[in-house]
């Protein structure tokens, strides 16, 4: 009898110990666990609630958060990072490498690029743009409110004005050629190096009226509806082959409104009339 009953107490101790084992474990579990090694899993590691890492955590496939993920101190990645959400920087975001935004980037402060920076589509910028260096698009480029720079703008290709006005406040240099429906120059434009100021041009042609020149003497004669030609404008006249090559257009200036005053020759011996003939014209003011 006494056998037995010592089987039953070694058996109750061995109940009461695996039961104690256990409450304990599943106490431990549901509370905090700190692994002071690693841990590996050949599957899926799934956390429901929070958890806090104060050292690295390394991923070589996906590191997947479905949730919001926070790093306080920064991330690190020598691969690609992958987000469907929203990215959010309190302070500073550094992308040493490529950064791709598929959707779309918004920032409420400043975006500072030091290397180069690809655009494959759209960039809307709402504010400003700064380039302390250069600013390059290689595609269309389209100012909607107007493009202000304090040093030179380089257009290997078309530059387009959609408005009335494409104003230069310094130097507007053209290698290669230049073509509009309309020039107008409101203020100092110098042609050269050390050139002359020219403020306005304008070319056209005009007719004198049938006039009798005495041989080898000089005659007034004016030139009207040249128009466009202001007082003192400086013109250059050039005669039509309706001029008789015994006359020579000695001299031509601006005397009034739409009118160019020119001194003619006749280099003849005898008498002879102009006719009404059509002269052209091109002054600069």
């Amino acid at each position: 009898m006494n056998t037995s009953l010592n089987k039953k107490q070694k058996l109750f101790t061995v109940f009461s110990t695996v039961a104690l084992s256990i409450l304990v474990v599943w106490i431990t579990v549901s509370a905090a666990t700190t692994i002071s090694n690693n841990v590996s899993t050949g599957g899926t590691l799934a956390v429901t609630g929070r958890s806090d890492f104060t050292g690295a955590v390394f991923g070589s496939s996906t590191l997947q958060a479905t949730g919001q993920l926070t790093l306080y101190a920064g991330a690190t990645s020598t691969g690609s990072v992958q987000l469907n959400g929203i990215l959010y920087a309190s302070s500073t975001s550094d992308f040493t490498g490529l950064a791709q935004f598929h959707n779309g980037a918004s920032t409420t402060g400043s975006v500072q690029i030091n290397g180069q920076t690809t655009l494959n589509g759209t960039a809307f910028a709402t504010g400003g743009v700064y380039a302390t260096g250069t600013l390059q698009a290689t595609g269309q480029a389209v100012f909607f409110g107007g493009a202000t720079t304090t040093g030179s703008v380089q257009v290997n290709g078309r530059l387009y004005a959609s408005s009335t006005v494409l104003a230069v406040t310094g130097t507007l240099d053209m290698d290669g050629t230049a073509s509009t429906t309309g020039l107008r120059v409101n203020g100092t434009s110098v042609l050269g190096a050390g050139g002359s100021t020219v403020t306005g041009m304008v070319f056209g042609g005009c007719t004198i009226e049938n006039r009798t020149i005495q041989a080898t003497s000089t005659q007034g004669v004016l030139c009207t509806s040249a128009t466009g030609i202001r007082l003192n404008d400086r013109v250059f006249v050039m005669a039509t082959s309706s001029l008789a090559t015994n006359f020579i257009v000695q001299s031509a200036s601006s005397t009034a409104a739409d009118t160019i005053g020119l001194i003619i020759y006749n280099a003849t011996t005898t008498n002879t009339a102009t006719g009404q003939i059509s002269l052209n014209f091109f002054a600069i003011r």
